[in-house]
C-alpha cells in the first residue's frame, strides 16, 4: 500500500428524528485514503480499489468497539440493506476523517 493509501475512516451520520422515534446512527466504512481522493474526481476508478472491505460498521455511544451494521440499520438509514448501494451512498456523502484509521473489532461474548 502506498504511503498516501493509508486506511482512513469515512463517516456517515444520520441525525435522530425524535418525532419518528429514530435514533442518530453513526456508520462508517474503511477506505484507502489516496484512492478515495482520486475516486472523488474520477468515478471510473473501481470501488474495490477504494474500500478496504465491503463492510459497513456502526459505533453507538454505549459500545466500546465498532460492530458490523445489521441489515435493519442499513434499511433504516439507506432505505436498503444492499451493501453495494449503501457503500455508494457513504462514498458520495460521507466525511473522511483527517487521520489514518486502524479498525479494531472485538468479538461479542
Amino acid at each position: 500500500m502506498a504511503n498516501n493509501d493509508k486506511p482512513g475512516r469515512l463517516d456517515y451520520v444520520k441525525q435522530a428524528v425524535p418525532a419518528e422515534g429514530t435514533p442518530a446512527r453513526h456508520l462508517f466504512i474503511v477506505v484507502n485514503q489516496g484512492e478515495y481522493g482520486k475516486w472523488r474526481t474520477d468515478k471510473s476508478i473501481p470501488v474495490v480499489n477504494v474500500v478496504q472491505n465491503f463492510e459497513i460498521y456502526t459505533e453507538d455511544n454505549h459500545q466500546k468497539f465498532p460492530s458490523v451494521a445489521a441489515n435493519a440499520i442499513l434499511d433504516e438509514v439507506f432505505g436498503t440493506h444492499n451493501k453495494d448501494d449503501a457503500i455508494a451512498q457513504i462514498l458520495e456523502r460521507g466525511t473522511l476523517q483527517d487521520r489514518p484509521y486502524n479498525l479494531q473489532i472485538h468479538a461479542q461474548k
